[in-house]
């Protein structure tokens, strides 16, 4: 099936730099021992990367060379959308817009795209030369992370929302999600990074993409576990939040598995 151009690059390659391994070994910690695989989940993050602090961490954004495009509108609609976002009762970060912001969004060509980073993208979020603290965690610097746009590339594709999705994406990598392949969901998740022809892009931040984000933050960390079914080995604690889980061997007794139920 022909794709369009993917909306952003995968950023794994721009990230895994020396310089951002100097991992908190506490930075995950509420996914520590659990998976969590996309085709289970719906989401995926950074986990070997560096981060913000936690959900009450403001995370500011510029606009400056978008302010007169009318891709500026589309980032501040962005911006908004993750600011007013709740999950399980609590509001999930907190994200403004800042001529000094944080993060920066930036007007690139083609050219510039490809010289960087080896292949043409809309846009990437461009993390590798941002500093950190000594607990990885991103210094709240002017401009310290940068996304960068062909807003050229992103009109010469008419997929209807593409503008407003490209905006919603780059912001959901800065928080600490990854993509998310078109295998799993071709339109269901906002940080799926390619589209069928006649697919439409997501247009708002989904449940699972706000799952994922809360578990980076910090927000999410005591799982509500369930056993559940999974194979004649297996059973799996899977927790009914935000979806990660563990394999668990069966614990039988009479030929049931007194966990789950399963029948030997």
């Amino acid at each position: 099936m022909k794709k369009y151009n993917k909306i952003l690059s995968s950023t794994v390659t721009a990230i895994l730099s020396a310089a951002l391994l100097s991992i908190n070994v506490l930075a995950h910690s509420s996914v520590t021992g659990f998976r969590h695989e996309p085709s289970v989940t719906g989401w995926d993050i950074y986990e070997d990367s560096a981060h913000w602090v936690s959900s009450t961490t403001t995370i500011t954004v510029n606009k400056d060379e978008f302010k007169n495009n009318s891709f500026g509108d589309c980032i501040t609609s962005a911006v908004k959308s993750w600011n007013d976002e709740t999950f399980d009762g609590n509001d999930l970060l907190s994200m403004k817009e800042s001529s000094k912001g944080i993060v920066k969004f930036c007007s690139k060509t083609d050219k510039e795209i490809n010289a960087t980073f080896g292949h043409s993208a809309w846009a990437v979020t461009y993390r590798t030369n941002a500093s950190l603290d000594v607990n990885n965690h991103y210094k709240r610097t002017a401009n310290n992370v940068q996304i960068w746009v062909n807003w050229t590339d992103v009109l010469s594709n008419k997929s209807i929302g593409c503008s407003t999705h490209t905006a919603l994406h780059e912001l959901g990598h800065v928080i600490g999600l990854t993509d998310i392949s078109a295998d799993v969901s071709y339109n269901d998740y906002l940080m799926c990074n390619e589209f069928g022809k006649t697919y439409p892009v997501p247009k708002k931040i989904t449940n699972n993409d706000k799952q994922g984000a809360a578990v980076i933050l910090g927000q999410h960390s005591s799982h509500n576990l369930t056993n559940i079914k999974y194979n004649r080995t297996y059973h799996r604690q899977t927790c009914n939040v935000c979806g990660v889980y563990k394999n668990i061997k069966h614990s039988f007794s009479n030929g049931v598995c007194t966990k789950c139920g399963y029948k030997n």
